[in-house]
């Protein structure tokens, strides 16, 4: 089948209390840089995961909100797998 739609990263938003602790737990677990919002975009690709820490209990995050940035090289469900499974959701 030819698909003519290029679909992009799916992008998680966290909120943490300790996000130098949460970002350290992703990028030790991970195949997971912390990188910025623009450099992230552009190197992503289809079955890639881009997080965004906040600040918890934030409704609606906007981008001055964000305080890390990871790129993560696999897809969002074995993210999610991996978050649940290692206990990371935690931090």
């Amino acid at each position: 089948m030819l698909s003519l739609f290029r679909l992009g990263p799916k992008m998680v938003v966290v909120g943490s209390q300790n996000p130098i602790e949460l970002l350290d737990e992703i990028t030790n677990n991970f195949d997971a840089v912390k990188t910025d919002v623009i450099d992230a975009l552009n190197s992503s690709f289809e079955n890639s995961t881009i997080v965004f820490i906040t600040e918890p209990n934030k409704k609606i995050a906007h981008i001055k909100d964000i305080l890390a940035t990871i790129y993560v090289n696999i897809h969002s469900d074995e993210f999610y797998n991996n978050v649940i499974n290692k206990g990371i959701y935690k931090k």
